[in-house]
């Protein structure tokens, strides 16, 4: 009796752990026929790519069966066909998603790339025998990577452009040392190369919540710069 109410219980943990606003947006999602024209009504920035707009509504709508045979099939095939039918059958939930976040200086191309990136890895990670609907999976790795490219854009925001330039040399000195190293570079070796004491590199990664020239370690959350890092690093000449 405890096996079988065990198995009830991981039968329905996925159901469980999906969020609200997830399940809202992919319930509101239009029908092909009028997508084009709810995005431009919400966004008035998407009148330039109406056309796009227009395109993406072609792309034929998937059942749940359907959506699941194909992600089995990418799954198991490298055939890039395969991966693409599923990209353009998901493309407007990814553009529907989007909308929710293109304000200010965020755009909706740019979001709907963003959110193309959560998709594929959605595809990848998605368990296929987890009963869930592989939409509402999707969906929710979509506003993750949305949502993670606008707060990375609003950090960056805040960052004086002097500290710019250095966050934007610290990735190709990365790159490079692992070339020549054949390992992921310690912290330490990329503050050297770069001439910072390590706090000083370590503050730059978290004034954008990114990771360029990290240890294997992840941090177990992204945290926004604050402005004590901000007000720290405009006490200091780093010329």
């Amino acid at each position: 009796m405890s096996d079988e109410n065990s198995e009830k219980s991981r039968g329905k943990e996925p159901e469980a752990l999906v969020d609200e606003a997830v399940v809202s947006l992919v319930e509101t999602l239009p029908a092909p026929a009028e997508f084009a024209q709810r995005v431009i009504e919400q966004v008035p920035a998407a009148q330039a790519i109406r056309i796009y707009l227009k395109e993406i509504a072609r792309f034929p709508v998937l059942s749940d069966s359907e959506e699941l045979a194909l992600v089995k099939e990418v799954q198991n095939n490298t055939d890039k066909n395969l991966r693409k039918k599923l990209n353009e059958a998901s493309i407007r939930l990814v553009a529907w998603i989007a909308k929710e976040y293109a304000e200010g200086e965020a755009q909706l191309p740019d979001l709907i790339n963003e959110g193309c990136l959560g998709l594929n890895e959605a595809i990848d990670s998605f368990d296929v025998t987890s009963g869930e609907p592989f939409r509402l999976h999707a969906a929710a790795a979509v506003r993750r990577s949305i949502s993670r490219a606008v707060a990375y854009e609003t950090s960056l925001s805040r960052v004086p452009d002097y500290l710019l330039e250095k966050i934007s040399s610290v990735r190709p000195v990365s790159q490079r040392l692992m070339e020549e190293l054949q390992r992921e570079p310690t912290r330490e070796e990329v503050a050297a190369e770069l001439g910072l004491h390590i706090d000083e590199l370590d503050r730059l990664i978290k004034l954008v919540g990114h990771a360029d020239g990290k240890e294997q370690t992840e941090p177990e959350e992204e945290e926004l710069p604050s402005q004590e890092d901000m007000d720290l690093y405009d006490d200091q000449d780093y010329d």
